[in-house]
Protein backbone atom coordinates (compact mmCIF):
# COMPACT_ATOMS: atom_id res chain seq x y z
CA UNK A 1 0.00 0.00 0.00
CA UNK A 2 1.42 3.54 -0.78
CA UNK A 3 1.51 5.48 2.35
CA UNK A 4 2.13 8.77 0.86
CA UNK A 5 -0.54 11.14 1.09
CA UNK A 6 -1.05 14.87 0.31
CA UNK A 7 -3.27 16.98 2.66
CA UNK A 8 -5.71 17.97 -0.67
CA UNK A 9 -6.43 14.51 -1.82
CA UNK A 10 -9.78 12.74 -1.36
CA UNK A 11 -8.81 10.11 0.68
CA UNK A 12 -7.16 12.69 2.95
CA UNK A 13 -10.32 13.06 5.28
CA UNK A 14 -11.45 9.64 5.73
CA UNK A 15 -8.16 8.70 6.78
CA UNK A 16 -8.15 11.08 9.21
CA UNK A 17 -10.37 8.83 11.73
CA UNK A 18 -7.96 6.27 11.41
CA UNK A 19 -4.98 7.71 11.23
CA UNK A 20 -4.92 10.94 14.04
CA UNK A 21 -0.99 11.64 13.25
CA UNK A 22 -2.72 13.01 9.64
CA UNK A 23 -3.88 16.39 10.78
CA UNK A 24 -0.64 16.89 12.80
CA UNK A 25 1.48 16.28 9.86
CA UNK A 26 -0.97 18.55 7.75
CA UNK A 27 0.25 21.12 10.58
CA UNK A 28 3.40 20.39 10.09
CA UNK A 29 3.79 20.52 6.85
CA UNK A 30 2.28 24.14 6.94
CA UNK A 31 4.34 24.81 9.89
CA UNK A 32 7.63 24.50 7.66
CA UNK A 33 6.30 25.94 4.87
CA UNK A 34 5.72 28.99 6.82
CA UNK A 35 9.01 29.42 9.08
CA UNK A 36 11.95 31.05 8.53
CA UNK A 37 14.41 28.27 7.86
CA UNK A 38 17.10 27.79 5.29
CA UNK A 39 14.83 27.70 1.72
CA UNK A 40 17.01 24.58 0.70
CA UNK A 41 16.45 22.67 3.93
CA UNK A 42 12.59 23.90 3.98
CA UNK A 43 12.08 22.30 0.51
CA UNK A 44 14.02 19.26 1.91
CA UNK A 45 11.94 18.62 5.00
CA UNK A 46 8.75 19.25 2.41
CA UNK A 47 10.21 16.47 0.44
CA UNK A 48 10.86 14.34 3.23
CA UNK A 49 7.42 15.34 4.78
CA UNK A 50 5.66 14.61 1.11
CA UNK A 51 7.12 10.64 1.58
CA UNK A 52 5.37 10.60 4.86
CA UNK A 53 4.47 6.87 6.43
CA UNK A 54 1.38 7.71 8.58
CA UNK A 55 0.63 3.61 8.98
CA UNK A 56 3.96 2.84 10.27
CA UNK A 57 3.84 6.34 12.27
CA UNK A 58 0.51 5.20 13.76
CA UNK A 59 2.19 1.89 14.92
CA UNK A 60 4.55 3.76 16.75
CA UNK A 61 2.65 6.00 18.29
CA UNK A 62 0.22 3.41 20.05
CA UNK A 63 3.45 1.68 21.37
CA UNK A 64 3.31 4.69 23.69
CA UNK A 65 2.58 3.57 27.37
CA UNK A 66 1.39 7.15 28.06
CA UNK A 67 -1.08 9.44 26.12
CA UNK A 68 0.51 11.22 23.33
CA UNK A 69 -0.96 14.58 22.82
CA UNK A 70 -1.05 16.31 19.46
CA UNK A 71 1.84 18.44 20.59
CA UNK A 72 3.78 15.03 21.23
CA UNK A 73 2.88 14.31 17.73
CA UNK A 74 4.12 16.97 16.11
CA UNK A 75 7.20 16.71 17.53
CA UNK A 76 7.71 13.31 16.71
CA UNK A 77 6.98 14.31 12.85
CA UNK A 78 9.83 16.10 13.00
CA UNK A 79 12.43 13.66 15.03
CA UNK A 80 11.27 10.89 12.86
CA UNK A 81 11.81 12.97 9.90
CA UNK A 82 15.16 14.20 10.55
CA UNK A 83 14.47 17.91 10.93
CA UNK A 84 17.28 19.57 12.86
CA UNK A 85 16.45 20.46 16.72
CA UNK A 86 17.72 24.46 15.49
CA UNK A 87 15.02 24.31 12.65
CA UNK A 88 12.51 22.20 14.74
CA UNK A 89 13.05 25.78 17.15
CA UNK A 90 12.55 27.66 14.20
CA UNK A 91 9.60 26.18 12.89
CA UNK A 92 7.51 26.05 16.49
CA UNK A 93 9.21 29.07 17.50
CA UNK A 94 10.32 28.22 20.52
CA UNK A 95 13.77 28.21 22.12
CA UNK A 96 16.24 25.03 21.38
CA UNK A 97 16.14 23.85 25.07
CA UNK A 98 12.37 23.42 24.24
CA UNK A 99 13.22 21.06 21.66
CA UNK A 100 15.39 19.28 23.98
CA UNK A 101 12.59 18.68 27.27
CA UNK A 102 9.92 17.98 24.66
CA UNK A 103 13.04 14.77 23.20
CA UNK A 104 13.52 13.76 26.50
CA UNK A 105 9.76 13.80 27.78
CA UNK A 106 8.71 12.02 24.67
CA UNK A 107 11.68 9.05 25.23
CA UNK A 108 10.10 8.46 29.08
CA UNK A 109 6.68 7.52 27.46
CA UNK A 110 8.31 4.51 25.28
CA UNK A 111 10.24 3.06 27.94
CA UNK A 112 10.44 -0.62 27.37
CA UNK A 113 9.50 -0.35 24.03
CA UNK A 114 11.08 -1.39 20.53
CA UNK A 115 11.59 1.58 18.95
CA UNK A 116 14.40 3.06 17.45
CA UNK A 117 15.99 6.69 18.25
CA UNK A 118 16.43 6.21 14.27
CA UNK A 119 12.47 5.54 14.23
CA UNK A 120 11.32 8.06 16.31
CA UNK A 121 13.50 10.05 18.51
Amino acid sequence: MNTTLRENSPDFVMLQAEFPCLQQWALVQEKVRMSSIDERMKKHYLLILSRFDYIRFEEIRKMSSKHITNIDTRYMICFSVGISTSDIAKIFKVAKASVYTMRYRLRKKFPNEKVSEVELL
